[in-house]
C-alpha cells in the first residue's frame, strides 16, 4: 500500500459511496476511495495538480484511468451511440453519488431502482432495468464471478471516460499538503509497477 510506503499508520473505514462523499465535505474523513473529479467536488477536495499549472488536474498521479459502460442484456435492444440512448423502457441505473448518475438522471433515462454494482447487474439480468453504468473492469468482475457472460455483455460505445484519484479533504491537506503530495507520488509509482497485474485480476 502507497500510505504504508511512506510511514503512515491509516484507518480505513468502509461506508455507502453517497456517505462518503458527504463525510469527506463535513471533514470527518481525511480521504475518500477513490473519486473521479468534478467542479464541484473540487470545493470541498484537494485533487493532485500540475507543478506548473495548479488549476490543472496531474492525470499522472491518479489511481486508476477508467472505462464507464453500459452494460444490458444480450437480448436486449437498448443501444447508445453518439451521447443518446434508444429503445429505453424500464430504464438506466449507476450506483447512487456516482458521476454516471448524475449524468443518467439529465439525460431523463435514470431508473429509479438506485443500486450498487452487484445488485444492479442482478435486475438487468432478471430484465428488471434496462442497464447499469459502472466502471468496465468491475462491471467484467462482477459479471464473471455470477457467471453471467451469456447473458450480459457491455456496449460497445464507451459512456465516458475519467481518472480516478486519491483526494484529501481540504483540512487534510492544508495541514500536509507535502504528505498528500508524497502519497500521490507513491500511488504514480505502484500504479506504474502493479496496474497490468491488477488489470488482468479484474478482468478475469
Amino acid at each position: 500500500m502507497s500510505v504504508k510506503n511512506v510511514g503512515l499508520d491509516v484507518e480505513f473505514i468502509r461506508r455507502p459511496w453517497k456517505r462518503c462523499l458527504s463525510m469527506m465535505k463535513n471533514g470527518s474523513v481525511d480521504a475518500i476511495f477513490a473519486a473521479l473529479w468534478t467542479k464541484e467536488r473540487e470545493a470541498w477536495a484537494a485533487f493532485p495538480k500540475k507543478k506548473d499549472n495548479l488549476k490543472k488536474l496531474d492525470e499522472s498521479l491518479s489511481l486508476w484511468d477508467s472505462q464507464y459502460v453500459v452494460f444490458k442484456r444480450v437480448d436486449s435492444e437498448l443501444s447508445y451511440s453518439g451521447g443518446k440512448f434508444k429503445n429505453v423502457i424500464s430504464g438506466i441505473d449507476a450506483p447512487p453519488g456516482y458521476v454516471a448518475y448524475k449524468m443518467l438522471k439529465d439525460m431523463k433515462v435514470l431508473s429509479r431502482s438506485n443500486n450498487t454494482p452487484e445488485k444492479g447487474l442482478k435486475l438487468v439480468r432478471l430484465k428488471r432495468i434496462d442497464g447499469y453504468v459502472v466502471e468496465r473492469n468491475i462491471g467484467n468482475y462482477i459479471i464473471n464471478k455470477n457467471k453471467s457472460n451469456d447473458v450480459i455483455d457491455s456496449i460497445g460505445e464507451v459512456f465516458f471516460e475519467g481518472h480516478w484519484f486519491l483526494p484529501f479533504s481540504k483540512k487534510f491537506y492544508k495541514k500536509s499538503p507535502e504528505l498528500s503530495s508524497k502519497i500521490w507520488n507513491m500511488i504514480a509509482i505502484m500504479k506504474k509497477k502493479n496496474g497490468s497485474m491488477l488489470i488482468k485480476k479484474y478482468s478475469k
